[in-house]
């Protein structure tokens, strides 16, 4: 094997999210209600193209990790 060859897995917080919510029963819906904010603004958050603080507190406030935010939207892969 090479010495250079990594196998670990790069972690994508979206993805990880979407994990979360899934296991959770979080619905697009239910967080764009309790931020207030559109189902296509939570979209665009969870794809990291809007970083807005009602959603990413609304997932911290859930207990999603931290560690998949980067202040006030979705950590970059």
């Amino acid at each position: 094997m090479n010495a250079k060859t990594n196998n670990k897995a790069k972690i994508d917080p979206e993805i990880e999210i979407r994990v979360y919510m899934l296991r959770n029963k979080i619905k697009v819906a239910d967080i764009a209600r309790a931020s207030k904010k559109t189902p296509g603004a939570v979209t665009r958050f969870l794809a990291r193209d809007f970083n807005c603080p009602p959603i990413a507190d609304f997932f911290k406030q859930k207990g999603c990790p931290g560690e998949f935010f980067d202040g006030n939207g979705v950590k970059a892969a």
